[in-house]
């Protein structure tokens, strides 16, 4: 089966792996806990500034969260 998921399932095994709560990494982002939590369960979009600081604070590079983003809304 060939289906696209909403790059927040990744954001959450990171979250996970790090031992993170969405509300402490909202936090860290210096965003909302709610947009977080939208963007984990795909109904909210990572924009390139949103991107940045996922890199920043997770390591992954801001291009591949916009290159799940993108393929999840196309």
């Amino acid at each position: 089966m060939d289906y696209k998921v909403p790059p927040g399932w990744l954001l959450d095994d990171y979250l996970e792996e790090r031992g993170y709560s969405e509300d402490a990494f909202a936090k860290m982002c210096g965003l909302p806990a709610k947009q977080i939590s939208q963007i984990a369960e795909g109904k909210a979009p990572i924009d390139a500034g949103i991107a940045e600081t996922f890199e920043k604070i997770l390591g992954v590079r801001a291009h591949i969260w916009l290159n799940l983003e993108t393929a999840y809304r196309a």
